[in-house]
């Protein structure tokens, strides 16, 4: 019928997958082609098996369909089809409906979300601000289930970062005018002079990109670089182009242990409020390797890791004499507070549980490393990031530029190396003298000093939640809060390494609504579970100054069905150091999950007040990086 072949584009350029005769003049054709222009890859999007369409011509049966485009991709995995290396098969739309026995042997990777990658296409399992983490947390859910339900070997998953910008018109965006790009003018639909070109989530996309790297390293596919628009081209920070190179070379470095990704044995698929990750350990039961974790939530999460069998650990034997020692360090963050070349976290031996506290909204990327004790030759810190470490012949033990978070408890272990003095007689901390215990040397661990105390500062971390006075059962929320004055200093200088100028009307275009973008302002957020629709709204005001309560999207284009939460920009009205009150008018009955600040990273210290060892400890929370092996 007429109906159908409009709407089915059915007709006579339409090509039949089932015939031996375009099965192979298909694959000769683009092998040529790539011989010709040095091409690299192919990517195919919307293949479908059609049978029985109405009005239609009389299709095959759809394994027929199947088996002949399974024939197609396969003739393009030959050794040398691409310009003399295997091609790259790049597969989308509807790929993973294939089943493996497709995308295993007819593709270089199945679809990395498993539906188009359009933000509006698929649903978040755990609200956030940033769709970068959005999209993320879709891509390791994705992974997961390829690796674990379709027993997919980690050379054939995919790892998709950043995110497909939104390509629907909003209601900013309709009153742009036509173009070559865009022949039909503004509101008219999804065309190239519409689609964003500023939709960088610069405090997202190192989450993403770790989320990638972890669950995906073999097929990384980048979307939504900072080089569609001049200004975020020009403002990119060095340190981020540098963030992105190191992540790339480590994963073509480490392709060995991206083979053997497995997920992590206590961990389960990625859901909301619920820690995930992946280990990355060679195969020899050294237990050396790299493990990814991921908290996709506002709140810290914890995870409990057994160094043993069930993580492909073999802990040497009691009676061969080697110690076993692992050293445990991070090397990577999606904070941007934390130092670029890592540190070193806790001591360990295979069959050791590590207890592991991962902050919100994070992917940290950590390493097991063989430790060997006698090889040290400079005191080596334990437990925070430290810039220098010496032992002078005297005794004296000197740290320096040692940083920690604000408020948190610290406890620093030092390992001494075995060539020096007989014990430490005088400690500093970043100039500071302080005291310390001894620590003797254990089932082969080096001799060590330990120093304990308090990093100094207000705590106000990642997600800081602004908690309800007195309860809350619906109605007016009410809660209080206090601004470090570090946290506006952190926004100031943020603004000035990323030196780009947003339009912050909300009544202009999109900027300003966009919860991603413009990421030197101080947001505050009103997070629901279960997840909702946008039919509501929401009022507040801090100390009676009204707030402009705005809906958050995972799309630019308002879409009700990616509601994240509401969210309002409160950066004028802060007043560092004070405690100032938030009120929010929510519907009766509706109870958030959480009131948050959102686009602060960890403040770091250090200068720390120091305690004996021995004393007790005021009520601190967790330090950074102390994690016990029991």
């Amino acid at each position: 019928s007429d109906l159908a072949t409009k709407r089915l584009g059915l007709g006579p350029m339409r090509s039949d997958l089932a015939s031996p005769a375009l099965q192979q003049w298909l694959p000769k054709t683009m092998r040529r082609f790539a011989d010709q222009t040095g091409a690299g890859g192919f990517s195919f999007d919307y293949t479908y098996f059609e049978q029985g369409s109405p009005g239609g011509r009389p299709w095959r049966s759809q394994y027929a369909q199947w088996s002949g485009w399974r024939a197609i991709l396969a003739a393009l995995q030959q050794p040398k089809a691409c310009a003399g290396r295997q091609c790259v098969v790049d597969n989308r739309q509807a790929n993973h409906a294939w089943g493996p026995w497709m995308w295993a042997e007819g593709g270089t990777y199945a679809e990395p979300l498993q539906s188009d990658e359009q933000p509006g296409s698929w649903m978040f399992y755990e609200a956030d601000l940033k769709t970068d983490r959005l999209s993320a947390n879709r891509q390791r859910e994705t992974a997961w289930s390829y690796r674990v339900q379709s027993f997919a070997p980690a050379e054939v998953v995919p790892g998709f970062a950043l995110h497909q910008t939104d390509r629907d018109v909003s209601p900013a965006q309709k009153n742009v005018t036509a173009g070559p790009g865009c022949p039909r003018g503004g509101g008219t639909g999804r065309c190239a002079e519409l689609s964003r070109r500023r939709d960088f989530d610069l405090l997202g996309y190192r989450y993403s990109l770790l989320s990638a790297v972890g669950t995906g390293g073999a097929n990384l596919v980048l979307n939504m670089l900072p080089a569609r628009d001049e200004g975020e081209f020009a403002a990119f920070p060095a340190e981020d182009v540098a963030f992105f190179r190191q992540w790339l070379e480590w994963a073509d470095r480490s392709r060995d242990l991206v083979a053997s990704t497995r997920v992590l044995p206590s961990t389960s698929r990625p859901a909301a409020g619920s820690l995930d990750g992946v280990s990355l350990l060679r195969q020899d039961g050294s237990c050396t390797g790299a493990i990814f974790a991921f908290s996709p939530t506002a709140t810290p999460l914890n995870l409990s890791l057994a160094l043993d069998a069930s993580l492909g650990c073999s802990p040497p034997h009691p009676s061969s004499g080697v110690p076993g020692l692992l050293l445990l360090r991070q090397i990577g963050s999606s904070d941007r507070s934390e130092p670029a070349g890592g540190w070193a976290r806790q001591l360990l031996r295979a069959g050791d549980a590590l207890a592991l506290t991962v902050p919100p909204t994070t992917a940290l990327a950590l390493e097991l490393e063989p430790f060997d004790g006698a090889s040290l030759v400079a005191p080596l810190v334990l437990g925070a990031a430290a810039g220098a470490a010496s032992l002078s012949a005297d005794g004296a033990l000197s740290l320096s530029r040692v940083v920690g978070e604000q408020g948190a408890a610290a406890e620093l272990t030092v390992l001494l190396p075995p060539h020096g003095p007989g014990a430490v007689s005088r400690a500093t901390l970043n100039g500071k003298v302080v005291r310390f215990d001894a620590l003797p040397p254990l089932d082969g661990r080096p001799p060590a000093v330990r120093i304990r105390g308090a990093w100094a500062g207000e705590r106000f971390g990642r997600a800081h939640e602004i908690v309800a006075a007195g309860g809350f059962s619906g109605g007016r929320w009410t809660g209080t809060f206090s601004v470090p004055a570090a946290v506006l200093e952190q926004l100031a200088a943020r603004n000035r390494s990323y030196d780009l100028s947003y339009d912050l009307d909300p009544n202009s275009n999109d900027e300003a609504n966009v919860p991603w973008l413009a990421p030197g302002r101080l947001l505050i957020w009103a997070k629901y579970k279960p997840l909702l629709n946008d039919s509501f709204n929401a009022a507040g005001s801090i100390d009676g100054t009204p707030l402009l309560m705005r809906k958050a999207y995972n799309t630019i284009a308002p879409s009700r069905a990616r509601f994240i939460g509401h969210w309002a920009d409160v950066t004028r009205l802060i007043k560092p150091g004070v405690q100032q009150t938030l009120a929010l008018q929510l519907p009766p009955g509706l109870k958030p999950q959480g009131v948050h600040f959102e686009n602060v990273e960890s403040l770091l210290s250090d200068e720390a007040a120091l305690l004996q060892g021995t004393e007790e400890l005021p009520n601190l929370r967790t330090p950074r990086g102390v994690e016990e092996a029991t």
